[in-house]
């Protein structure tokens, strides 16, 4: 059971994201997601990042078809969390 999604909005700062969610996939736990809510011009170091990284807890939300303000790429993520809470940070907290 997911408790926790953990959003982390991004535009064009992909390893302060990476740099975050490593850190916090390191936790042996299992009950949080993170959201990773891509807003790049290029998507392949996130989407390979994702992929490369292969853990249930971690998920992609990729570009939109054009750039997106922050506040409509930190809007978009909330629909697609599956935790119970949901908790938004910066790319590099």
């Amino acid at each position: 059971m997911t408790l926790l999604t953990i959003c982390i909005p991004t535009r064009n700062r992909q390893s302060y994201a990476m740099d975050a969610a490593r850190h916090m996939l390191a936790s042996s736990r299992d009950d949080f997601e993170i959201l990773l809510g891509d807003n790049s011009d290029d998507p392949a170091p996130l989407a390979d990042f994702v992929k490369e990284f292969d853990d249930s807890r971690l998920r992609l939300l990729p570009p939109a078809e054009k750039p997106l303000s922050m506040q409509d790429n930190w809007e978009r993520l909330p629909p697609h969390c599956r935790g119970e809470w949901i908790s938004i940070i910066g790319d590099d907290d």
